[in-house]
């Protein structure tokens, strides 16, 4: 059962695949999930996952979907959004080729073999290209940045090209990532099913 009520936080994608799940049901389910992926493919190049909470591996320009089974670590993780807002659309033109110029370093090896209970320590080599030309673009977010990490964060990144960050500690820091503003949204992922 898919539930996405928290949506709006994570951008238009998750806002499209949220639509399209809720027609569906206002219908009477009528179409399969495998469908309703392919037509959020059609829409918007990730939409397609949110379709295959909560644990997925994306390729191709991330409408190609294999589901797999939650990581299981002894972390704490979560998505905390604030009140910035990050045009996709600026990101992307503003990325020139750093999402294409080969890098001898990849770590998708390494995710791999996370995902796949060989390493758990995921969270030391996650990274995001869009943080580059993100925190750039958007001093304020930057700063977000720094408060969530001053609350005992292991680890931070930015979700995709938008302006919600993934959380990673030792310890439960829910209300310290509540309490860096005004507005900010926290939704624990829990790790340790």
């Amino acid at each position: 059962q898919k539930h996405f009520s928290q949506s709006r936080y994570f951008g238009g994608s998750s806002d499209c695949a949220s639509m399209l799940d809720a027609l569906n049901d206002l219908f009477g389910k009528p179409l399969a999930v495998e469908h309703l992926a392919s037509i959020g493919a059609e829409l918007g190049s990730d939409v397609p996952f949110f379709f295959y909470l909560p644990s997925a591996v994306c390729t191709g320009r991330g409408e190609v979907v294999k589901p797999i089974v939650p990581i299981k670590i002894d972390k704490f993780m979560y998505v905390v959004k604030g009140e910035h807002q990050v045009s996709t659309k600026d990101a992307y033109a503003n990325m020139g080729k750093v999402l294409t110029k080969e890098k001898k370093n990849s770590s998708f090896g390494y995710f791999r073999n996370s995902v796949f209970g060989r390493d758990t320590d995921f969270a030391t080599f996650v990274h995001n290209d869009f943080e580059l030309v993100v925190y750039d673009l958007y001093k304020d977010l930057a700063g977000f940045r720094k408060k969530l990490e001053m609350c005992g964060a292991t680890k931070v990144w930015l979700t995709g090209s938008g302006s919600a960050h993934v959380v990673v500690s030792e310890a439960d820091i829910e209300e310290e990532l509540r309490s860096v503003g005004k507005n900010v949204f926290v939704k624990k992922i829990d790790l340790k099913q």
